[in-house]
């Protein structure tokens, strides 16, 4: 999962390089959320914890893309 400025050309950053785990995933309010910590994204050990919540209507319309 990669990263790049919205408002001007900048580089790439890795968000997470990983496989998802089990712990990463949850089920909250009416939705399904996935967390991750990013590291190092501006300075040397820093940590960024981002949280996507996604309702079963998003959910369904990322899998009908993927079709």
């Amino acid at each position: 999962m990669c990263v790049r400025p919205a408002k001007r050309d900048g580089d790439v950053k890795e968000l997470f390089d990983r496989r998802l785990a089990k712990e990463d995933v949850s089920t909250r309010d009416g939705g399904v959320s996935l967390s991750i910590v990013a590291r190092d994204m501006y300075a040397k050990g820093s940590n960024y914890h981002y949280t996507i919540t996604l309702t079963h209507t998003e959910l369904a319309a990322l899998a009908d893309a993927a079709r």
